[in-house]
């Protein structure tokens, strides 16, 4: 099997004496190597300027290539990113991960949140402050205690620092957490109940889902909040500074066969 496997043109290697980041050449030889390894045809693909017109070679050459996208985001003349998904759906060709719509819907977290409301899964309450207009935020909190202040539309914890948690009920505090998130990202803030706490534990559970609807679940991690800084005396949550370092993560965590049950089960 051929497989075109994408990355972004912007990616290097990491520097010596540095954790090694997934958004780097690492990533791409050491994927590379284990794909070679279960005896596919890895075609290395640059997702730039020249990159539908490779890809489109590569359909055409081959009888049923499959990309696997390593990069959710490619750079455009535009100087604004896109999906990488985007081209490879264009040109009707089979890919690893999630199509366009479910890649956007899971980038926005009131999105996200939307879905997980629909499905009855518990979420922290939340609100969004559109760009310009700073209304809810003068609307009462509908919770007690403390919230954390995020750009809506980043992934990998961009725009959070140890600053980002602030009371729910201090308009003066939100309003300027917010502001920043609008300056630097140009995108509406996503005001969220902060849901830490001395007890508090954090686990992603990861799966993978084919085409037919399969599921396959993989090991449970935890991220280890003991092992992140503590942050204005008194919380712990992952800011950009550290997402990357991955010193926290328990893989797999350490669970009861009841607890590994619920969690895969959202209960």
């Amino acid at each position: 099997m051929e497989i075109a496997l994408t990355y972004d043109p912007r990616w290097r290697y990491t520097p010596q004496g540095r954790t090694s980041s997934w958004a780097s050449l690492d990533t791409v030889e050491y994927v590379s190597v284990l794909l070679e390894e279960l005896g596919m045809t890895v075609l290395p693909l640059k997702a730039d300027d020249a990159f539908e017109t490779r890809l489109a070679d590569i359909k055409h050459k081959y009888a049923r290539p499959v990309v696997f996208w390593l990069n959710e985001f490619m750079p455009t003349a535009s100087g604004r990113d896109m999906f990488t998904v985007r081209v490879i759906e264009k040109l009707g060709m089979m890919h690893t991960g999630p199509g366009t719509e479910a890649l956007a819907t899971g980038l926005d977290k009131e999105a996200t949140k939307e879905v997980f409301r629909g499905l009855g899964l518990p979420t922290p309450e939340s609100y969004v402050v559109p760009l310009g207009d700073f209304s809810p935020i003068d609307e009462p909190a509908s919770w007690e205690g403390c919230a954390i202040v995020k750009p809506l539309l980043q992934g990998n914890s961009r725009g959070m620092d140890g600053s980002s948690v602030v009371l729910a009920g201090d308009a003066k505090a939100i309003r300027e957490k917010v502001q920043r998130v609008h300056d630097e990202f140009a995108e509406p803030a996503l005001v969220e109940k902060y849901i830490g706490g001395e007890d508090a534990r954090e686990f992603t559970v990861p799966m993978l889902i084919s085409h037919d609807g399969g599921i396959a679940e993989l090991p449970i991690t935890e991220i280890d909040l003991s092992q992140i800084p503590l942050a204005q005396g008194r919380f712990r949550f992952l800011t950009h500074d550290i997402k990357d370092e991955k010193y926290y993560l328990k893989i797999p965590a350490r669970l009861s066969p009841g607890t590994t049950t619920r969690l895969a089960a959202g209960t």
